[in-house]
């Protein structure tokens, strides 16, 4: 057999030969618990000691204090303390509240009501925390420029309604220059903040326990003091979440509605207003939403946390707005998960989840089983003589990575195992105007097809570590045409 090699330095080498098995996607979340302490409500992912890992921060309800978990070089997370916080904290933040360049963290202690600030110190350790007093029974919390002066603040929402949103405006050294009620009669277990209306400053979303519908409070400058904008959604929201979900640039909202079993999607418009509420059904009582591209798709999915059924609904995006029926991922009997995190808690370059188990005391970390190449869709791939585009092999220096483009044969006026066309492979991708296929357009490797021969290519060193690589397949005919595309993130460990 004859074999010709291609060498490319410094990136890859290529060898035209042999074949590759093309790996099967398995359950879209796979993962295993580990102890987390004592009632864990809450926990979010984030960088603790400025290694380039997800880290992650669990609040533990009955021994009030946060636990810290860094995630090793060879996967898994190792506990490396814990800070004291005020009376049962139950919801997690973490911003930079003093300019230092450090993350602080900000717990809502429902049991006090108060928040706590620990700040941070570099090298994964914080200071003692300080209690900052709020509406009673505090229920979530987020970090924004409320007020539009360059600093970080704190909106805190309580099922209170006397004062549901307390806004704590930051000074920019670490403390609050003032402290902001915002009395509106219901009570707020849930917030959101984005700029809906384009006008530069943060909007407040607030889920209502009052009357099972979602606030949108405008105009920071004037304390958020004018009438709401008001949503329906399902029974008993206890978590939002915001997210492009059609593609459109308008930001959609997402509810996770505990008592009717289900979350609610709402189209945004252009003018920052949402449309009427799309209900998808979930697991038993979902008490959390969260957003990520799961399956690496490069579309938005949505993954519903079922404190009544211990279990995630996942809901896969089709990058128009509508989403999949949900698919059940169990996280074991007895586990009631009540709050989950998104970040890359394997270094693969894919969102995970991590979802703190209150009943069984532990966090679960489910990671993506997409990749390491991912499917992106393209020109009716496999039929009327395009190449349908496979690959495997982990993008890794030194493993082997295989392509294979079959159906290639099957264009008129060719022959066997002749040249159809070219195997593109670049850094960077624009949507092609026909055929709906992903054009990368300007490839550093172009290597010419022969029939339905796999191509093998060594995968080498050059590249920072998270690139995403596209390959696509097209070829010259009467027309030109293309195949589905893949990608994947180099990964240099």
């Amino acid at each position: 057999m004859k074999t010709l090699i291609l060498r490319l330095a410094p990136m890859f080498s290529a060898v035209l030969l042999g074949t590759g098995e093309m790996r099967a996607q398995d359950a879209p979340l796979q993962g295993s618990a580990f102890p987390a302490g004592s009632f864990p409500q809450d926990v979010i992912a984030v960088e603790l000691n400025g290694d380039g890992r997800t880290d992650l921060v669990v609040a533990n309800q009955f021994s009030s204090s946060l636990a810290l978990f860094t995630q090793q070089a060879g996967g898994g997370f190792l506990g490396t303390g814990s800070v004291a916080v005020g009376s049962q904290p139950v919801a997690l933040a973490a911003g930079d509240l003093d300019g230092d360049g450090v993350l602080d963290l900000i717990s809502a202690d429902g049991g006090s009501a108060s928040i706590s600030v620990a700040r941070g110190l570099g090298g994964g350790s914080f200071a003692a925390s300080v209690s900052h007093a709020v509406g009673s029974q505090p229920q979530d919390l987020l970090v924004g420029d409320f007020d539009d002066d360059g600093s970080l603040d704190v909106a805190v929402a309580s099922d209170d309604t006397v004062q549901p949103i307390t806004l704590l405006l930051g000074d920019g050294a670490g403390a609050f220059s003032s402290s902001l009620p915002i009395s509106q009669g219901w009570g707020a277990a849930a917030l959101a903040a984005a700029d809906l209306d384009g006008d530069g400053s943060l909007d407040l979303l607030a889920g209502s326990l009052s009357d099972d519908g979602v606030r949108v409070l405008h105009s920071p400058s004037s304390g958020f003091l004018g009438a709401p904008e008001i949503y329906s959604v399902g029974s008993d929201p206890r978590a939002v979440a915001l997210a492009d979900l059609d593609g459109d640039g308008d930001l959609d909202l997402i509810s996770a509605d505990s008592g009717s079993n289900s979350i609610s999607v709402l189209p945004g418009q252009a003018d920052g207003r949402f449309g009427l509420a799309v209900s998808y059904a979930a697991g038993a009582s979902p008490l959390d939403v969260v957003v990520g591209d799961f399956d690496g798709d490069e579309r938005v999915d949505v993954i519903a946390v079922n404190f009544g059924s211990s279990d995630l609904s996942v809901f896969f995006g089709d990058g128009a707005g509508a989403l999949e029926d949900a698919v059940s991922v169990s996280l074991g009997a007895g586990a009631f998960p009540a709050g989950a995190g998104v970040g890359d808690l394997d270094g693969d370059h894919f969102d995970d989840i991590a979802v703190a188990n209150q009943f069984a005391g532990s966090v679960s970390v489910m990671l993506s089983t997409a990749g390491p190449w991912i499917d992106l869709g393209g020109a009716l791939p496999g039929s009327l003589g395009l190449p349908e585009l496979s690959a495997s092999g982990e993008p890794v220096p030194g493993q082997v990575v295989s392509f294979l483009a079959e159906g290639v044969t099957k264009a008129r006026g060719r022959k066997r195992n002749k040249p159809l066309g070219f195997l593109f492979l670049g850094f960077d991708r624009a949507d092609a105007a026909f055929h709906g296929g992903v054009l990368v357009p300007s490839p550093v490797l172009r290597i010419k097809l022969r029939g339905s021969v796999p191509l093998r290519l060594r995968w080498g060193r050059g590249l920072p570590d998270g690139t995403p690589v596209y390959v696509q397949a097209w070829f010259q005919g009467r027309f030109v045409a293309g195949s589905n595309a893949l990608r994947a993130y180099h990964v240099d460990p």
